[in-house]
């Protein structure tokens, strides 16, 4: 949305409603909806959490209101207007915890967001969740989300804890401990959007919870094994979840069963042949996400890194030719050039014992040079400048571009 045209549209509405006899126009109900619908598309805009915060106050109120209006309730709107409310909240719980996430160092006592749980309320209202309603898929999904957003954010401040202090291995695990249990708590609701025995009216949120699914997975997997097994002596031996319509006792699910090939099988709804979501727009995220599953196994792994950097590759390359303008492309350069890196191909005096395609200057330069084109001026370019490669790092170079670009069409 232009931000100065929904500012536009929120002054018309108000105009509008500031009349005494608008009550009495058929329009009523279509401006008091509007504009808390605008007021939520105006907050969604403003990058800074605290503006952005008090702005979804604004629309809470605004949305909330009319779905307790008694004059509103014949409304069609009623129903959207309570989604609407779960999104504020939802979204108001998600700029929370960005604050949190700023701070420096996690205290490792995780607490359930009020607003997210606020939002789950609203979602899982019956006048949203009936399957025969339009809006059930959407909703029951966001229930998941609000879960998952809470497991991200609690997942990034047990990975800010570094060292092996009493301390900071106490609070790890209890950040993990919360992350797990969120992710388990999303998961049947993602499910839920997935299951075919369940008939709803209309599913426009069913790629977005496969991604999802796999993306928990895969989340979990990245959890070191050590910190799982200590969440499992929190927990019974017949807790059990659903995976894709499987039950699988969650010591499966969260121990054995779980490793980066388990997420990748999830992903792969979207990108083998034939799968059920390859015309979803997610298809290009679930690229990189594969890749990055590759990535992280092949830094672990020195028997196996080149086949696994390889499959990395390839699947980064795959977002890189992709012909629409995928936010994730310069991700993928992104890591693509940090792979490159890693086998310490470019500098002969390095030596490791192997071999992969091309070289680390083509990576690099190909990154610099997309970012550079496309005015990309986002965070990862500098990333890329500052990291501790020593002085100079002998690849960051823009050469080799043309062949790198050759190299992945």
């Amino acid at each position: 949305n232009n931000p100065g045209d929904v500012e536009q549209a929120i002054l018309a509405y108000q105009a509008f409603l500031s009349s005494a006899q608008s009550v009495y126009s058929v329009w009523y109900d279509n401006a008091k909806y509007y504009l808390g619908l605008a007021t939520y598309d105006q907050a969604t805009g403003i990058t800074d959490p605290a503006m952005a915060i008090a702005k979804f106050d604004q629309a809470i109120v605004l949305l909330k209101n009319f779905t307790i209006d008694a004059n509103l309730a014949a409304s069609s709107f009623v129903d959207d207007a309570l989604y609407y409310t779960g999104r504020a909240y939802h979204e108001k719980g998600v700029q929370e915890l960005q604050v949190l996430s700023n701070s420096p160092v996690p205290n490792g006592t995780p607490s359930v967001n009020s607003s997210l749980v606020l939002a789950r309320t609203m979602y899982g209202s019956p006048a949203l969740t009936a399957v025969a309603k339009p809006l059930a898929d959407n909703a029951r999904y966001q229930i998941g989300k609000t879960y998952y957003d809470e497991a991200a954010f609690s997942q990034a401040a047990a990975e800010k804890l570094t060292t092996n202090s009493t301390t900071d291995v106490a609070n790890r695990q209890s950040l993990y401990n919360f992350t797990l249990d969120r992710l388990l708590s999303a998961l049947p609701e993602f499910q839920t959007v997935l299951d075919p025995l369940v008939a709803y009216s209309s599913n426009n949120s069913d790629d977005n919870a496969q991604f999802h699914t796999a993306r928990i997975i895969h989340r979990m997997a990245v959890i070191p094994v050590d910190n799982r097994v200590e969440y499992l002596k929190t927990k019974t031996a017949s807790i059990e979840t659903v995976v894709n319509s499987r039950v699988v006792p969650k010591q499966i699910l969260v121990l054995d069963g779980i490793v980066f090939e388990t997420a990748r099988a999830e992903y792969n709804e979207f990108i083998a042949v034939n799968a059920k979501f390859e015309t979803s727009s997610l298809v290009n995220s679930v690229y990189y996400e594969v890749g990055r599953t590759y990535s992280a196994e092949g830094y672990a792994d020195l028997t196996n890194r080149k086949s696994l950097y390889e499959s990395a590759l390839l699947a980064f390359a795959n977002v890189l030719k992709s012909d629409t303008k995928s936010v994730r492309v310069d991700d993928s350069a992104f890591e693509m050039a940090m792979i490159y890196h890693y086998a310490q191909q470019c500098n002969p005096n390095r030596n490791l014992p192997m071999q992969m395609p091309g070289d680390e200057e083509m990576a690099w330069g190909y990154m610099i040079d997309y970012m550079s084109i496309n005015n990309i001026t986002d965070k990862q370019l500098s990333d890329a400048k500052d990291l501790d490669y020593g002085s100079p790092h002998d690849c960051l170079s823009p050469l080799g571009v043309m062949s790198f670009v050759d190299a992945i069409k």
